[in-house]
């Protein structure tokens, strides 16, 4: 016979857990269903460079998610009773350049204009102003980041009654370039601002980015800066693992869910891989990419032709990104400073055309590898390996279509990208010879679609955030989270706000909930 819950959730990375979580708190009988062996998606640690040493798979630096009251307000005890730590390090991120010159990003305002004034004063200046222009749009936009977007031509009137409004809505169409061109001379602090833009995995020239900038500028300061968990940046998907099932959820790994019934045009039950019907009474939230959702998991013959035709035009991001995890003997000694405190380093061209022209490489398809990110956590976290040791996280955009043999190349030569990325490492610091590395691991953008299916060409943002596809018209115009199919809703990347450790699962499920008659704003009092 087949087993029955409340709530069926596809898919167990931190949104969908999160999401769920919620449905818990709430009452409800909730089962996962991870295909994976353990839980969280993109958001997982795992001992792959060498034993013993922890590296962050996909997810490392958590930004976004320290402005969600999940976090703010530990709405599920994840702090205070489920083990999550974080540490919040002065030194939030450095930009490097080749003649190791280098711009520090500190949680202290002040702090970060000296290190500004070292390049421009005047920049120095106008970034206080910036940061002083956006801090009260902050609050605004974390409220529509962390709850459910309205209909965008609703948010775009509304915004438009306001002298306030109607400048944050034309910064929105702006990209990330045009922002900072606009408030910066220097090109070291234009390249250190649009790269935040470039997170996204798009541009900085692309139009819509620029609100990465609207948020960070201001949220690195106000709320303690970017994160990193103790033992782990899983260690956020294991806290709300372990709230689940001290409230009663259910979850199941290794369990691949193929097939949605649907009956009268309401989803009922779902189908693992091995044949086994899983029933639910209330809902099935999907946390896949919609592509994978639709049509094939629910069949075409329940939807209309015009939806079908709408998802398959989504749009995948502008490309993908490739990791190199290191087992250190000794953390990384950059040339650039005496101290080697740099946390979080982003390698970049000084000439900030030459910056820029590393997106079009990537989006024609074409190797780059002058932007190098790269991130020694053991420095505030020694958990994460032996004692006395280190590990490294070597970050880097890379086309996942290649120009030149498309994402099959990959295995053939991402063991030589690797090593030109290693190289450049070692030109900025002193000790970063095969002596120091233990062991190493390297994953391509091809490699990251076949671990995490989810993660179509290798994008861990589901689909590009584009205009078109933020905020009320994420994934769609009107369906956001729910679908055509009654009972069937979305969450992940693929919905509001997006990609990246935001915690968006608090925005998603507040949409099944209000369709389950439940108050979320009374659940969270």
């Amino acid at each position: 016979m087949a087993k029955e819950y409340d709530v069926v959730m596809i898919g167990a990375g931190h949104n969908g857990l999160i999401a769920g979580a919620y449905l818990v708190k709430a009452g409800l009988n909730v089962c996962f269903l991870e295909q994976a062996p353990i839980v969280g998606g993109g958001n997982i640690t795992l001992e792959v460079a060498a034993p013993g040493f922890k590296s962050d798979i996909c997810s490392t630096f958590h930004v976004f998610i320290q402005g969600n009251p999940l976090i703010r307000n530990d709405e599920l005890d994840l702090q205070s009773k489920y083990g999550l730590k974080y540490i919040l390090p002065d030194n939030q991120s450095t930009v490097l350049f080749p003649d190791d010159t280098y711009i520090t990003l500190f949680k202290d305002v002040d702090k970060t204009c000296q290190s500004i004034a070292k390049f421009s004063e005047k920049d120095a200046d106008n970034y206080k102003k910036c940061y002083e222009w956006c801090l009260p749009l902050l609050d605004m936009l974390t409220e529509g980041m962390f709850n459910p977007a309205p209909d965008f031509g609703t948010f775009a009137s509304l915004l438009s009654q306001s002298e306030p409004g109607r400048g944050l809505l034309r910064t929105m169409m702006q990209s990330g370039k045009d922002f900072a061109d606009e408030w910066f001379e220097s090109s070291e602090l234009r390249i250190l601002s649009t790269r935040w833009a470039s997170e996204g995995l798009l541009s900085p020239q692309t139009k819509g980015t620029a609100i990465a900038l609207l948020m960070m500028i201001p949220l690195i300061h106000k709320y303690g800066g970017a994160g990193y968990p103790v033992g782990g940046s899983g260690e956020l998907s294991k806290s709300v693992e372990r709230f689940i099932l001290a409230n009663g959820g259910t979850i199941r790994c290794d369990s691949l869910v193929e097939k949605i019934n649907v009956t009268g045009g309401e989803a009922k039950s779902v189908v693992l891989s091995d044949g086994e019907e899983i029933i639910a009474k209330k809902a099935i939230i999907s946390n896949l990419h919609i592509k994978q959702l639709f049509p094939g998991m629910v069949g075409k013959e329940n939807l209309s032709e015009s939806f079908i035709q709408q998802v398959a035009r989504t749009q995948s991001s502008g490309f993908s990104c490739m990791n190199i995890h290191l087992a250190l003997n000794e953390a990384p000694k950059y040339i650039a400073t005496a101290e080697d405190d740099f946390l979080f380093v982003e390698f970049s061209p000084l000439s900030y055309e030459k910056y820029l022209r590393c997106f079009d490489d990537l989006e024609y398809g074409h190797i780059n590898t002058d932007l190098i990110l790269s991130v020694c956590n053991t420095q505030f976290d020694p958990t994460r390996a032996p004692e006395g040791k280190h590990v490294l996280y070597l970050y880097h955009y890379e086309p996942y279509e290649l120009a030149d043999g498309g994402p099959e190349k990959w295995d053939e030569i991402k063991m030589d990208v690797a090593d030109e990325i290693l190289a450049k490492l070692r030109k900025q610091t002193t000790n970063m010879g095969d002596d120091n590395i233990i062991g190493k691991w390297v994953e391509s953008p091809l490699d990251i679609e076949r671990r995490t299916k989810s993660m179509l060409r290798g994008d861990f943002m589901h689909l590009g955030h584009f205009m078109h596809q933020t905020l009320g018209n994420r994934p769609l115009p009107i369906y956001n989270v729910r679908t055509p199919i009654d009972k069937l809703y979305m969450c992940g990347p693929s919905c509001h706000p997006g990609g990246g450790i935001s915690g968006g699962g608090r925005a998603q499920v507040q949409p099944v909930m209000e369709d389950l008659g439940i108050d979320f704003l009374d659940l969270i009092k």
